[in-house]
């Protein structure tokens, strides 16, 4: 059966949907030829909803700090450098700050706090994220879908295209919470392999509220992987990552009835512009050795280990020839 990897960004004004397609290929070929695969030709679509908000696109041309369509964060190739091997005392203190904030959990009781502590948050820091679960913003006049219904509509038509083949979803920062909707919804006809979640705030108490109110659970109930997922769920974080505070969904979301459920993975996200690093970027998650392997085991899978070798000297070659005859 033929695969594809699917991917969808997270919140905020992006640039062009084909700049930031490239842009995803691009910090995915890195990862591949860090772990010694360089590949090309990879079978990889991107599901694009920023437009739904952000009529104008961010500009990477434009260089002036003071115009709208001007890009602070464009991608940039890794800059190198060490890999932190372990970071034991921010795991003790994410874990510490996590035990807190679970107990601002509605389903404990701190309702009206937590309302408040919501809606800052919500209205604050997340315009699309208020819109999305208040799936009341008018998008245009007598528009026929509202903006959640938009946005899922949008990735579960993508999901449908690929029926026929083996489906890796990568989904960053807010576009985790949208593949988690849909996917928990169990839209006919979709199915996805492996499910690969980067930078998520899904373990936030208020992103699981606003789910368990989705699901009708009752309070405190336990959320699952979604059905759907037939083999596999991975849980990418960087700890220096405040969007997934949470690091750790396992103990969140229990199996689904296939019985699969999250495996998470620590990681290093490098992304830095000028210095100045932020460890939330996608660039710097699809780059990563982690994802990379789980990526191109998924692509290889079923090809014996001489055509993986001859594959890697083809797309190594191939490499090496560009670099050779590329203007200088």
């Amino acid at each position: 059966m033929k695969r594809v990897i699917i991917g969808i960004h997270g919140l905020g004004n992006k640039p062009a949907a084909d700049v930031l397609h490239r842009w995803w290929r691009r910090s995915l070929y890195e990862g591949f030829r860090a772990i010694g695969h360089p590949r090309r030709r990879l079978p990889f679509e991107t599901v694009y909803w920023a437009d739904i908000l952000h009529r104008i696109p961010y500009d990477p041309a434009i260089r002036d700090r003071g115009d709208a369509r001007y890009l602070e964060e464009p991608y940039r190739p890794s800059p190198g450098g060490p890999v932190p091997s372990s970071r034991p005392v921010r795991k003790k203190i994410l874990d510490l700050v996590e035990k807190q904030i679970m107990r601002l959990d509605p389903d404990e009781g701190s309702s009206l706090l937590w309302k408040q502590l919501n809606d800052l948050v919500l209205r604050r820091f997340f315009v699309e994220l208020e819109a999305y679960y208040t799936n009341s913003l008018e998008i245009a006049p007598g528009a026929a879908l509202a903006y959640r219904d938009i946005v899922r509509t949008r990735l579960a038509n993508k999901l449908r295209e690929h029926s026929s083949k083996e489906i890796l979803l990568i989904a960053h920062s807010m576009g985790s919470i949208i593949a988690y909707d849909v996917l928990s919804s169990a839209p006919p006809g979709v199915q996805v392999h492996t499910l690969i979640t980067i930078g998520s705030p899904l373990g936030m108490p208020l992103i699981m509220h606003n789910i368990r109110l989705e699901q009708k659970l009752a309070p405190g109930g336990k959320l699952a992987a979604p059905a759907p997922v037939t083999h596999n769920w991975y849980n990418l974080a960087d700890l220096a990552d405040k969007v997934a505070l949470n690091y750790q969904l396992a103990d969140d979301f229990v199996p689904n009835p296939g019985g699969v459920g999250v495996t998470d993975i620590e990681v290093f996200n490098d992304y830095a512009i000028d210095g100045d690093p932020n460890p939330h970027k996608a660039y710097g998650y699809l780059r990563t050795p982690e994802l990379a392997r789980l990526c191109f085991n998924f692509i290889s899978a079923g090809e014996s280990p001489a055509a993986i070798r001859r594959n890697d000297a083809l797309f190594k070659a191939w490499e090496w020839g560009s670099r050779l005859f590329s203007p200088s």
